[in-house]
């Protein structure tokens, strides 16, 4: 990380940017960036399904920015102003019970139609509430992942996880309904979703047959959204600017309040006891 480079963690600089980054501690408390990466691959997937569905060799395609990026941040500032607020519903905590988990599915849907509408020429049809089916599926079994939850150990600058209970159940029902994602993909015709869920099956799987360890959390929670982000990005590569800005801006709260890289591609290595 450079700014770790230019700003030692021993350093004069780094104290003082440190005491000044403690002012947000609410703000990230309350707020939870860090969960935009999880609304914004739900919006843009129903654009890149939108984008498909009038043209399926879209990629790369910068025409309709303006419209996509607008609705982007529309949606973005409504659920963080309103939704969130009122409770109506919250992606910052993993569907727990039937409940939530409705709660969930039904945003999704609704943001990825609104997502597909904006960039499809087409005019709102069955069809698209059946493309949603695959993407529900994957970004379902990646958000159960976060019910195993962990936790930063600020005194050491480490994460850990807080409960391991249920830890096989949620881990296997996630692996689930990714292979549900991939399959549906598949037979929906849709390269995007079923190459994404492919890729991200591995991760759920490892950390369910290996014994438990921090780090394969870590790899489950961050790398399937990662993927499926990289690969809307195709379709759809304004989202690299505000994903940029929201990654580098995370980090560099996380180094000079706590002193670690985070997010990060790297994990967390030490045994667990």
């Amino acid at each position: 990380m450079i700014i770790a480079r230019i700003f030692p963690y021993t350093g004069q600089s780094y104290k003082k940017y440190s005491e000044c980054s403690a002012k947000y501690d609410n703000c990230i408390e309350s707020k939870k960036p860090l969960q935009l990466f999880g609304l914004w691959s739900i919006i843009v997937s129903g654009m890149s399904y939108g984008s498909a569905f009038s043209d399926r060799y879209s990629y790369w395609g910068y025409s309709g920015w303006l419209n996509e990026s607008v609705t982007f941040l529309a949606i973005t500032l409504i659920y963080f102003l309103v939704l969130r607020p009122k409770k109506i519903v919250d992606i910052s905590i993993a569907p727990f019970d039937a409940a939530s988990g409705v709660k969930f599915v039904v945003m999704t849907i609704i943001m990825f139609v609104i997502g597909a509408m904006v960039s499809s020429s087409e005019t709102l049809n069955m069809a698209i509430f059946i493309g949603v089916i695959p993407y529900i599926l994957s970004i379902l079994g990646g958000a159960l992942i976060f019910r195993t939850p962990i936790k930063l150990d600020k005194e050491k600058g480490s994460w850990i996880v807080k409960d391991w209970n249920n830890n096989k159940s949620i881990l296997l029902q996630s692996f689930i309904l990714m292979l549900g994602g991939m399959l549906s993909g598949f037979y929906l015709d849709d390269p995007m979703i079923s190459t994404v869920s492919m890729i991200a099956l591995p991760f759920p799987l490892i950390a369910y047959f290996y014994p438990p360890h921090i780090r394969h959390i870590q790899r489950a929670r961050f790398f399937p959204q990662f993927i499926l982000l990289m690969f809307l990005a195709v379709r759809v590569p304004w989202i690299l600017i505000p994903l940029a800005i929201l990654f580098f801006s995370l980090r560099t709260f996380y180094y000079f309040r706590y002193g670690i890289i985070y997010p990060s591609f790297g994990v967390d290595h030490e045994e667990y006891a």
